[in-house]
């Protein structure tokens, strides 16, 4: 099974999605800033970085990963599929889920950090500001995690897409 996390132009929510589905970042509570600047990919990848997967971790053989898009989502999912499909890959092992496909997720923080995290020079003020819109969004992210969680279960029917 393969777990992709995407977001339109929020690569760091789904950072976020996919540690705390490696079990990486609690449930039980809102991790503190530290916990957060301190995840290795948000000085690796890059909000331009549209349309790489990264590869993040795995768990219970199941593989994380992220993909950062820039627009028209849906072209670039069924190219995809398309091209897996061409290659006989049982796409039904392979699961997108938008991050950013909630809407109580987004607030002003991640998206002024994510504004700034673009220019070298003030990455890092980019970065602690991500950090605080994400510990505000925290617990909507848990909460799409364990939804796409649920479609590693034999009775899940839900289609991301």
């Amino acid at each position: 099974m393969k777990f992709f996390y995407y977001s339109n132009q929020q690569v760091f929510m789904a950072i976020i999605a996919a540690y705390i589905h490696l079990k990486k970042l609690p449930q039980n509570r809102i991790p503190s800033m530290e916990e957060i600047l301190m995840i290795p990919e948000f000085d690796q990848l890059s909000s331009g970085d549209f349309g790489v997967p990264y590869f993040i971790g795995e768990i219970s053989n199941c593989q994380i990963y992220v993909i950062s898009f820039n627009f028209k989502i849906s072209i670039a999912l069924q190219t995809i599929k398309n091209i897996l499909f061409q290659r006989g890959v049982d796409f039904s092992k392979w699961h997108f889920f938008d991050v950013s496909k909630n809407k109580n997720t987004h607030n002003m923080f991640i998206w002024v950090g994510e504004l700034l995290s673009r220019k070298s020079i003030i990455r890092p003020l980019g970065k602690y500001i991500i950090g605080i819109g994400i510990q505000k969004s925290y617990r909507q992210i848990i909460e799409m995690v364990n939804l796409a969680k649920e479609l590693d279960s034999p009775w899940s029917k839900e289609k991301l897409w």
